[in-house]
């Protein structure tokens, strides 16, 4: 049976829209046939006054790009987040990604871009309890981890975009308050092989938070990191690819010669 993955869409993506950003692994993968998944966030977002950003400062074009949105059916997230109100939504991926992977599995990997890749990487965390299962191998692009700052007198957005050495950022941030179960607690290992990709340029993401979400597993899981050298998307050049797809192969040939 062909080793499955269970792929997650970033914020405003589809499953179809996901896919066609990560052709280049895709492709790859597929040849090595390997069958790759790719599933809808479920909570949906109603209207552009709901986006943490402006469309446009015209009303009409940022009414006709909302639409353009809605009509691609890509309107969607894993969870709504506000200073107010948290991770809105958050909970009900959880369960929804839960009862997934329980009447769609088992797994045996995870893909996820941006906040899918945040998703991904809690869904790593914790299916073992949430499941009594693990996956053999989850891959993250541009993910990061739910963070607050350590000090209340410093800015969030400064440390993310000002800060790039890892031992700095590391102590002025920590996990979000009621969600450090989802980050390996205490002593917890994984069985899990992770690769973290990131660009070195994303301004959405700063680089500094993905390398972060790195340092996380340090000591509790098998880690491989790929910096790129653009901004917030998915690697599609085979050169870059191929060392990562080549790691991912490995992991099933290890796992079927035990």
């Amino acid at each position: 049976m062909s080793p499955r993955f269970l792929c997650l869409p970033g914020y405003l993506q589809s499953g179809k829209l996901f896919a066609e950003k990560s052709s280049g692994l895709r492709k790859s993968l597929t040849k090595k046939k390997f069958e790759l998944l790719y599933i809808d966030p479920p909570v949906v977002i109603k209207s552009k006054e709901e986006l943490p950003f402006k469309l446009s400062e015209d009303e009409v074009e940022a009414n006709s790009k909302w639409n353009s949105i809605v009509e691609q059916g890509i309107n969607r997230a894993w969870w709504k987040h506000s200073d107010a109100l948290g991770y809105e939504g958050f909970q009900e991926s959880l369960h929804y990604l839960t009862k997934y992977i329980k009447e769609n599995g088992p797994f045996d990997g995870i893909i996820g871009f941006s906040q899918g890749a945040a998703m991904a990487s809690i869904m790593t965390n914790t299916i073992s309890r949430l499941l009594d299962q693990e996956f053999k191998i989850a891959i993250f692009f541009s993910g990061f981890v739910f963070t607050d700052v350590e000090n209340p007198n410093d800015d969030k957005t400064s440390l993310n975009y000002d800060i790039k050495d890892i031992a700095e950022y590391s102590s002025k941030v920590t996990i979000v308050h009621g969600y450090e179960e989802y980050y390996l607690p205490g002593a917890s290992t994984l069985n899990t092989k992770i690769i973290n990709i990131y660009g070195s340029e994303d301004a959405a993401v700063p680089a500094i938070r993905s390398e972060y979400l790195t340092s996380i597993y340090n000591g509790k899981a098998t880690v491989e990191e790929y910096v790129h050298d653009g901004g917030h998307y998915l690697p599609n050049k085979k050169q870059f690819l191929n060392p990562i797809v080549e790691s991912v192969v490995n992991v099933f040939e290890e796992k079927a010669s035990l």
